[in-house]
């Protein structure tokens, strides 16, 4: 087998985060990763236990994520939904922060970490 058509473990290298080779289509893995996604108000309540279990501040915090304060606040107290997008980067830096032994390969993007 050619070295290009190799995956990251068959050439000996360890599993990154993003090696995505498994054998599924993108149509499938997208309708996998909207059935696991997680809800505004799960984002919101991780925004709180990141703040809480970190200690950072909400300007840490906002920083990190890339976002307005006023944004981050409105987030925190349920007064806006964050987007699709936001909420990826919510539970990304969640885990990165409180749960880093979870983060594990690619289909654990694709699930939210669900099993």
């Amino acid at each position: 087998m050619a070295a290009a058509s190799q995956s990251a473990v068959q050439r000996g290298f360890p599993i990154s985060p993003f090696d995505l080779s498994f054998d599924f289509s993108g149509e499938t893995l997208h309708l996998v990763e909207r059935v696991s996604a997680i809800s505004a108000e799960q984002a919101r309540a991780m925004l709180v236990e990141v703040r809480s279990e970190t200690g950072w501040s909400r300007p840490t915090l906002a920083a990190l994520l890339g976002v307005s304060l006023h944004s981050l606040r409105k987030w925190e107290t349920g007064k806006r939904r964050p987007s699709g997008a936001a909420r990826r980067l919510i539970w990304l830096v969640a885990m990165m922060a409180l749960h880093p032994e979870r983060s594990g390969n690619g289909m654990d993007l694709v699930t939210w970490g669900e099993k």
